[in-house]
């Protein structure tokens, strides 16, 4: 019977094998949960060619490629944070324009407000125009 997502079964024989595969599924689980796109076959070659000895990149290469993956993910990290501020921000203005003001005074509660513009404060956004 094949394993989840597997369109066939790896036998694993012993301890050894478990131990491998429960190490390479560790891997294929963080590596999804950070969205890192690569090519699994590829990967597993360089698992293969490191325990054998026999890198197809120098380290100067290894860590040219490192360096330029390692931004490109600092680069789409900063983006995705910096799209969720923003849609936090709105979210967090929206709650507050929902509630509605004070019939007499025409204000919305100061709680709300606290609670809404306080993190707005924390993360350096101003509800105000800058000129």
């Amino acid at each position: 019977m094949p394993l989840f997502g597997q369109e066939k079964s790896t036998q694993l024989k012993d301890q050894k094998d478990k131990v491998s595969y429960s190490i390479g599924l560790q891997i294929g689980f963080n590596l999804s949960r950070q969205k890192v796109d690569i090519s699994p076959e590829v990967l597993a070659s360089g698992i293969k060619d490191a325990l054998a000895g026999k890198p197809q990149l120098n380290p100067d290469q290894i860590k040219e490629v490192m360096s330029t993956f390692e931004k490109d993910m600092e680069q789409k990290q900063k983006e995705s944070g910096d799209k969720n501020k923003t849609e936090g921000a709105k979210f967090l203005v929206e709650e507050y324009l929902r509630e509605p003001a004070d019939m007499i005074t025409g204000i919305r509660s100061a709680q709300n407000a606290t609670r809404i513009f306080r993190p707005m404060h924390q993360w350096g956004m101003s509800i105000f125009a800058s000129a």
